[in-house]
């Protein structure tokens, strides 16, 4: 890669959407591909700069298993000899894609599919490398709190239920926990001050897409329609944030709309710096794993999603035969000039994101989640003794008690020694 003492950047994107006939990502009931509703793509931002080159991929995708992670990590390090600390790789976990990460009821991953989407991921940072650029970068924010709300709700008898699966008569007290509002947008500008890019993170998961329709879900509307607001196409990568426990509240229209003319309004008032240090840090951890020893969590189920119960003693019977004992994964903290990117396994409740921007010494951090392989889910210690869907063990939710803490530790500590540095 170049460097100059300045900054440099460059985008680029492959569209990954896959053949119609494709089985696309269902929990309990099968769905097949009969229409495209947006396309799916691959994007990758790269940074340059005479300390650090960072490369940073969005997919179109519910997750990675960590193979395919591992896989693109590699190729990428042999290629252009980056650290692994300068990759970070991130799902926006749209259910409108195929089925690449073991959800529940997921049948055999999708491996030809896997293949594609790799190669286009390694040819993207190809592209972007060869039209580097120099560039300035600035971040903003807004708040949005009518956008998202917490759906897992503390009932009387219940525990803890999540409301889009049912919500009881008579039994709702409040929700379990905090709902993130704030709205964070990266913009980087080439020295015309025209957009080379967007980034825009918020925590609230993706569920819009649940029928027959490949669909990037929210952010494949939000691209469209930035597009037409701007006049030509500027690519607009999306982060998920912490939304593990936390829905959007409104309908898919409502929502890209209210999207839109923040990221609208954030993007034109936001300056952008051309002198901005960048620096990275890597720490590989090992997460604790969910009880499989038992089936513990069948009286709930059974109460809460009865449906689900022969689906999830089949997720049972997969975690023992496999046999872990605990989870490896890997945290990435970015520095850009002022402001940072903390790349995070999973999707971590809402408050676990909350605190760590809290005490981050950046002026304000965006939270890169689903990076990595995917693990689902990552409940607070005291949201497993509540129950819940987002709390039984699965192939694609296996992090227990305690993990969020750690990595909320982990990444505080890790934000506050890049800043440490000279």
């Amino acid at each position: 890669m170049k460097t100059s003492p300045s900054l440099q950047a460059a985008v680029a994107e492959a569209d990954i959407t896959p053949a119609l006939g494709s089985m696309l990502v269902a929990e309990l009931n099968t769905r097949i591909a009969t229409a495209v509703a947006t396309p799916l793509a691959v994007r990758t931002l790269v940074f340059s700069s005479a300390e650090q080159q960072l490369v940073l991929i969005t997919f179109d995708l519910a997750g990675l298993p960590a193979e395919s992670n591992q896989r693109i990590v590699q190729a990428l390090r042999s290629q252009y000899h980056l650290p692994i600390e300068a990759i970070i790789i991130s799902c926006s976990h749209t259910r409108g894609a195929p089925v690449v990460a073991p959800l529940l009821g997921a049948p055999q991953l999708d491996q030809p599919f896997l293949q594609q989407v790799e190669a286009a991921a390694i040819q993207t940072v190809a592209v972007a490398i060869e039209k580097l650029e120099p560039a300035a970068l600035g971040v903003g924010r807004a708040s949005l709190p009518h956008v998202g709300y917490n759906h897992r709700l503390l009932t009387r008898n219940y525990r803890a239920i999540s409301a889009w699966i049912a919500t009881p008569p008579n039994e709702v007290l409040e929700p379990e926990g905090a709902s993130d509002p704030v709205f964070s947008v990266l913009v980087i500008r080439n020295q015309r001050g025209f957009p080379i890019c967007l980034v825009w993170s918020i925590a609230a998961d993706l569920r819009f897409a649940q029928d027959g329709s490949i669909s990037a879900d929210v952010p494949g509307l939000v691209q469209q329609q930035i597009d037409s607001r701007i006049g030509h196409h500027v690519p607009c990568l999306y982060l998920p944030g912490c939304a593990g426990d936390s829905s959007f509240n409104h309908s898919q229209a409502v929502v890209t709309e209210a999207i839109c003319n923040t990221l609208m309004a954030v993007y034109l008032e936001t300056p952008a710096d051309p002198q901005i240090r960048l620096a990275a840090k890597h720490t590989p951890v090992v997460l604790p794993i969910r009880d499989s020893n038992e089936f513990w969590s069948r009286p709930d189920i059974e109460l809460k999603w009865p449906a689900a119960v022969a689906a999830y003693a089949d997720e049972l019977a997969a975690m023992q035969q496999h046999g872990a004992h605990a989870i490896p994964a890997d945290l990435h903290t970015w520095r850009l000039g002022s402001f940072a990117i903390a790349g995070l396994p999973g999707l971590p409740f809402a408050s676990l994101g909350m605190q760590i921007r809290a005490h981050s010494p950046a002026r304000e951090t965006l939270l890169a989640c689903n990076s990595g392989g995917y693990v689902g889910p990552i409940p607070t210690r005291e949201a497993f003794s509540h129950g819940g869907y987002e709390t039984w063990p699965a192939r694609g939710a296996l992090l227990g008690p305690g993990a969020g803490e750690f990595i909320v530790g982990q990444t505080n500590r890790m934000l506050a020694e890049l800043w440490q540095q000279r």
